[in-house]
Order: C-alpha cells, then structure tokens, then sequence
C-alpha cells in the first residue's frame, strides 16, 4: 500500500467515525427535547378542615399538556350527564348536595406548566371533622381519569382514585 492508500483509508474512517457520532448525537438531542417537554398530570384530592374541600388537577411535569380526553367515574360506571358537569353528576349520585365550583377539561383542552384548577370544589363544606371523614369515605367511590399528549404528540394517562388528605 501507498502513501495515498493510507491517507484515503483513513480519510473514510474519519468521515464514517463523524458520521456514527453525528447520528448518535442527534437521537441523544431528540430524547432530550421529549423528555424537557414531558407533562405529568395529577390529580390531588383536599378535605382539610379550614379549606374548601376540592379535587384538583395540576401539571407538574415540565411541558404542556395537551387534553385528549377526561372521564368520571363512579361505583365503577362511567359518569354522563347533559345538563350538568361530570363532577357534579358524580357527586350528586352520592348524595352531596351543592353549591360546587367545576372544571371540566374537554380535547384540545391544555395544562401549562404547574398549571393547576378545580375539578371540583365545594366551597361551604363544614369544618366539621367527622364530616370530612364521611366526605374522604365518599369521594373514594369516584375516580377521574384523563388521557393527554405532549406537544410532540406521546400519549399518557393519569387515573386518580382513593382520597388523598
């Protein structure tokens, strides 16, 4: 072998090397830019005496997320109603009565970053303690679950149920 042999054999072992670095960086940058986006929706539920009792839902996650699709259910049946929102319907069936404050997220529907709002709020629930215990047992039969993407379009889900405080 020549001396132009050796360089043209190392001249393509460079450019190959550039290459695979070049590609592997750029899966590297794309796994970042999905994960620095990624939102995470919780649901969190409040019966602090003191406090309004309330469901929320926020997003901690680091990107918007953008709603699919939001159900309720209760006692394990799908929750519908036309006249009223999804949460009161839920609460009615277990026998609360209002007044309430509500949120109800439909598609194309979105949570900013440490975004947060009220799927359901009851304003003038009592400070009594045993009360709030019923309300906890209560709200155990209802669950919310919400489907939505990040802005590249990833599906996930959150399902919230059980009572938190």
């Amino acid at each position: 072998m020549d001396d132009e042999t050796v360089t043209a054999i190392c001249a393509v072992i460079i450019a190959l090397s550039a290459l695979v670095v070049s590609i592997w960086e750029g899966i590297q940058n794309r796994k970042h830019n999905r994960l620095s986006v990624r939102p995470h929706l919780r649901i969190d539920r409040s019966t602090y005496v003191g406090s309004p009792a309330k469901i929320t839902i926020g997003n901690n996650g680091l990107g918007t997320a953008i709603v699919q699709s939001f159900t309720v259910h209760c006692d394990g049946n799908r929750v519908t109603a036309d006249d009223v929102p999804l949460a009161v319907a839920a609460v009615k069936r277990l026998g609360l009565t209002g007044p309430f404050d509500t949120y109800t997220p439909e598609a194309g529907d979105s949570l900013a970053i440490n975004e947060s709002k009220d799927l359901l709020a009851i304003p003038n629930f009592p400070d009594d303690a045993n009360k709030r215990k019923d309300l906890r047992r209560e709200l155990k039969r209802i669950y919310f679950e919400v489907h939505y993407q990040s802005v590249y379009g990833e599906s996930f889900s959150t399902k919230r149920t059980g009572s938190s405080a």
